[in-house]
């Protein structure tokens, strides 16, 4: 009788073993599939999405504004410089 639950215990870590295996290698193909999915999704509206991005980033750059008017002048010059490398980058991005 021990024998043979030993055998059904064997069998079942088995099982266990082979159900985490055969789960990694769904969730694989399932992750794949939806990159796949998402790349047909943008094909062709990669500059559309980008410009969205870029558009919500200066949003917020914008927004936050009213905090550096609040700041010191160094520090309000800092954050300027930064702001501008950003329009600077964009525009570069625009231009390919």
């Amino acid at each position: 009788m021990t024998a043979k639950l030993q055998e059904i215990e064997s069998e079942y870590d088995t099982m266990k073993i082979s159900l985490a295996i055969n789960e990694k290698h769904l969730l694989e193909r399932l992750k794949s599939m939806i990159s796949a999915e998402i790349d047909m999704a943008v094909k062709g509206k990669e500059q559309e999405l980008l410009m969205n991005l870029w558009i919500d980033e200066l949003n917020q750059i914008i927004s936050d504004f009213e905090k550096l008017k609040s700041m010191h002048p160094k520090e309000f010059s800092l954050r300027i410089n930064e702001i501008s490398k950003t329009v600077e980058i964009f525009k570069q991005n625009l231009k390919k």
